[in-house]
């Protein structure tokens, strides 16, 4: 007696289900109809007449270019920009001087760093 409810839920479920699936599968049936009887709009096409025309041979645009070679140039101390003594793209030999800093602080500090150095040389003759 216990398996006669069983059976039934069973095929109540399997109906169920079959009837879900066909409902499905008929929108998708008529989705497919639907877009298969769809023609596409006709392609716009722009034309115009032909001229001879002077050919330039350049090309005016915006980019970016990157060197294939390059350098990186640091300094060793701060300090303000005062001269630059090279142009972009200009080869340069080892140890010419690229760069001018301001150094008039330094100028400024330099009597009175060579004063002190006067007195530490004099100080051990002191002694």
């Amino acid at each position: 007696m216990k398996k006669k409810p069983v059976l039934i839920t069973i095929a109540v479920i399997v109906v169920v289900s079959l009837v879900l699936y066909g409902i499905k599968g008929f929108g998708i049936y008529q989705m497919i109809q639907f877009y298969s009887s769809q023609v596409p709009p006709p392609v716009t096409v722009s034309a115009t007449h032909a001229k001879q025309q002077n050919w330039q041979p350049r090309v005016e645009a915006v980019g970016s270019l990157l060197a294939v070679q390059g350098v990186n140039i640091a300094s060793e101390v701060a300090g303000k920009v005062e001269k630059i003594l090279f142009e972009s793209g200009q080869t340069v030999e080892k140890g010419e001087l690229l760069i001018q800093l301001d150094d008039s602080t330094e100028q400024a500090q330099l009597p009175g760093a060579r004063a002190q150095a006067k007195l530490a040389r004099a100080n051990p003759e002191r002694a």
